[in-house]
């Protein structure tokens, strides 16, 4: 039998709609087989069980086989009208967990079933079955962790209220990042008025910020972004339902309109056991597979992070960070002298989503065939790709339609070197003093940005010619975390990428670079464009943006 669908339903007030997806539904409690078969939601009128659940998401539908029970008067009753159809009408009660409003539609995105009734007035007719009306809607029915039992006792227009203050306060919880709080203020009791109350206690401490969203507890699930794209492809989700309902969480609260399906952060950094026994690309397959020997394209080393780069995830709106760009000093006064005034300067650094996108194409045959290894390489081919553009996006973006780096920084320190082709020791020494000059505090993240034809430069010029030739970067070069460190110079790492211009050498303070970035990673499966091949393309769209915080934490020397 139907038990539930996705046909509106009139409440009072609003109109209330139940999503039936498999990201939307819980079925552990419905579906574990000890669910009960009620008459009208009364809990002291058992008369069956259900035995299994069906959810028909074409339809929009979900099923239910139910058996009741014998040698009970009523049970026994209840299957005689059945049977004769005196009874045809069915309903369901449920605990919604999360909900959407759109308009004056409240729609259910979380939901869990508790119970089967058979009742004889529903509120869905369109199949014959459907919710309870109101007008049996008062047994052990929990809306939106408010317990409605029968000693509620609830009048229409006191349930209007409560369901009316429970959807504003989880929209407030929603917008400001308090959606664990909202709910406990749920459970609690509590008003919008306190809710609010709570709110602006937390904004003014600072403990909340509104353009976050708290990816962290995705992580402990787990996502294996590659099950999912095959889940996708092959439209069978039945070994992918974590990945869907993280996904659909992810993709409704997305800034913007996301393009496809939208992945947590940190599918991107796990790691999966290797795969040794399945083919991973077309001209792998059928070998022996290694995929912790896999070739990746030669791109430049990744240097922005691990040179100590603050990073901001999960934001949802444009961030802005007040900055002091003049504070106040202190100054000498004669015993009943005016004391001089001086107020602090602030401006404010804003940063704004900006696209960046990069693409992966597959066999459909590699990925039906290698999960683990294709989750593997899909996640490092993307993250070399977004790192690469981050990283030449922080050192010489030109600001249209990508951050502004740090070679065309408005404000930075900069000096052209004396002659071309060359670099003293005389001028690596100045582009430290013009940092301290203008009173930056060095920290731990001072780094020295360096492009080959530099790099070889400097491992040829010696700091003082009576030194015995000791060069000023010298031949030690090693990797860290992926970037290049090529030695130091003056005591501070030295990070070899061609990202940089061939005739500059950069210093500076790298936590003073502020990466942020903006929701989930966005997915476009295009199985269409190359279809005659078996090629499936998949692009990816992640949202960043590059800020110095201050400018002159950098000096530039130019010219060589």
């Amino acid at each position: 039998m139907a038990i539930s669908s996705q046909e509106p339903v009139e409440r009072d007030g609003y109109i209330e709609v139940l999503e039936h997806s498999a990201a939307a539904i819980d079925l552990s409690w419905i579906g574990s087989g000890r669910a009960p078969v009620l008459v009208d939601h009364d809990p002291k009128r058992q008369v069956g069980v259900v035995e299994n659940v069906s959810l028909d998401p074409q339809s929009g539908t979900l099923r239910a086989v139910v058996r009741l029970g014998q040698g009970a008067p009523e049970a026994e009753g209840i299957l005689t009208d059945i049977r004769s159809g005196v009874r045809c009408n069915v309903s369901v009660g449920y605990v919604i967990h999360k909900v959407e409003r759109r308009g004056d539609w409240t729609i259910a995105i979380r939901w869990k079933p508790i119970e089967v009734s058979i009742v004889s007035i529903p509120a869905d007719m369109t199949v014959g079955v459907g919710r309870s009306d109101d007008a049996s809607l008062a047994h052990n029915q929990r809306i939106t962790g408010i317990q409605m039992t029968q000693q509620t006792q609830l009048t229409n227009k006191d349930a209007r209220a409560i369901r009316q203050e429970t959807a504003e306060i989880l929209d407030l919880g929603q917008r400001h990042n308090m959606r664990d709080d909202a709910q406990q203020f749920l459970r609690d009791g509590k008003t919008i008025a306190e809710f609010r109350q709570h709110v602006l206690q937390n904004l003014k401490s600072g403990t909340s910020l509104q353009a976050s969203i708290d990816q962290s507890h995705y992580s402990a699930r787990g996502f294996d972004l590659g099950n999912y794209i095959r889940a996708r492809v092959t439209n069978d989700f039945r070994e992918a339902q974590d990945e869907v309902d993280i996904s659909n969480d992810l993709t409704r609260s997305q800034p913007g309109t996301a393009r496809g399906f939208v992945v947590p952060t940190s599918a991107m950094l796990e790691t999966r056991a290797a795969m040794t026994t399945a083919g991973v690309v077309a001209s792998l397959q059928a070998t022996i597979l290694r995929d912790d020997l896999y070739v990746d394209a030669l791109r430049p080393g990744s240097f922005a992070i691990q040179a100590g780069a603050t990073f901001i995830g999960g934001l949802q709106s444009n961030l802005v960070i007040p900055r002091e760009t003049a504070g106040p000093v202190a100054s000498w006064a004669a015993e009943a002298a005016a004391i001089t005034e001086n107020n602090p300067v602030y401006d404010q650094l804003a940063m704004a989503p900006k696209m960046l996108t990069a693409r992966l194409s597959f066999t459909r045959r590699a990925l039906l065939q290698s999960l683990p290894a294709m989750d593997n390489m899909i996640k490092r081919s993307i993250n070399r790709q977004f790192a690469a553009a981050l990283d030449r996006a922080a050192i010489v973006g030109a600001g249209t339609n990508e951050p502004r780096g740090i070679e065309l920084g408005i404000g930075i320190n900069s000096f052209a070197a004396a002659g071309a082709g060359a670099v003293t020791w005389a001028e690596v020494v100045r582009a430290w003093s013009e940092i301290a000059g203008d009173n930056v505090s060095p920290d731990d993240t001072m780094a020295w940005i360096v492009n080959p034809v530099i790099g070889r430069i400097l491992r040829a010029t010696a700091k003082f010619a009576a030194n015995g030739g000791v060069p000023i970067l010298g031949d030690v070069t090693s990797m860290q975390d992926g970037a290049i460190l090529a030695g130091q110079i003056m005591g501070r790492p030295a990070f070899e990428t061609a990202h940089a211009t061939a005739t500059k050498l950069t210093l500076g303070k790298f936590s003073d670079v502020i990466i942020g970035q903006w929701g989930g990673i966005d997915f476009v499966l295009d199985e269409t464009t190359n279809a005659s091949t078996g090629v499936i393309n998949l692009y990816a769209y992640g949202w960043y943006d590059v800020a110095l915080r201050y400018p002159n934490s950098f000096c530039v020397i130019t010219g060589i």
